[in-house]
């Protein structure tokens, strides 16, 4: 609060220092303000015109206040001044998928990050969106080459197996995930419909009456 102060008395003294304009937004930031966050990185805009790094500050603080729409123009901008940083690359992809333009996203994940196990992930991840599950396992098993496997991984593999009517192997992902958290509503659903697919209609009623008992919906 006091640092915020001094700022503040040297803005009333010069109301366009874009410098301390940007150290109050950087503030604010780290403080979740992230509507003055924005506005004090947008005015240090007005006055002194931006860069790499306020644009990417920016763009930060739109997605943390959830406008991703902003976030994605911000990026962009920041993008304009070194189009070949690799971070950006992924925070435009990220935002993309955020915007659920998953075709639009793949290309920043691919072109940019193809090394980077998260990206691996993430291409994975817009191909199940698109309902392209052969590719999406692809990426999966590479994201395996680099990590080990993780609820999150599991799941969409999973899907996609599911996708591709492949219920057994489906079947034992579920089963995992069911390990790990006996609450996860989807993966309770989704092996009980492995099950009623392979004809195993005990297991399928043990599995499923689960959820009625967990007061969740189908």
């Amino acid at each position: 609060d006091e640092c915020i102060q001094v700022y503040n008395n040297i803005l009333s003294i010069n109301t366009d220092d874009a410098d301390v304009m940007i150290q109050l937004g950087a503030i604010h930031y780290e403080l979740k303000n992230y509507i003055k966050s924005i506005n004090y990185y947008n005015n240090s805009i007005e006055c002194n015109g931006g860069s790499k790094e306020i644009f990417y500050n920016l763009a930060l603080s739109y997605v943390e206040n959830r406008d991703f729409l902003q976030a994605l123009i911000a990026f962009k901008r920041a993008s304009s001044f070194d189009p070949e940083d690799e971070l950006i690359q992924f925070q435009i992809g990220i935002t993309l998928t955020e915007l659920e333009l998953f075709n639009k996203a793949l290309p920043y994940f691919l072109k940019y990050n193809i090394n980077d196990p998260d990206s691996i992930f993430m291409v994975g991840l817009c191909y199940v969106k698109i309902n392209e599950y052969e590719k999406a396992l692809e990426y999966f098993d590479l994201y395996l080459k680099f990590k080990e496997p993780n609820q999150e991984l599991n799941y969409y593999k999973g899907l996609c197996l599911f996708a591709k009517e492949d219920f057994k192997s489906a079947a034992k992902l579920f089963k995992k995930l069911i390990k790990d958290d006996e609450n996860n509503s989807d993966a309770i659903y989704k092996l009980g419909i492995c099950y009623v697919e392979l004809n195993k209609m005990r297991e399928a009623k043990k599995i499923l009456n689960n959820l009625y008992y967990l007061d969740m919906d189908l």
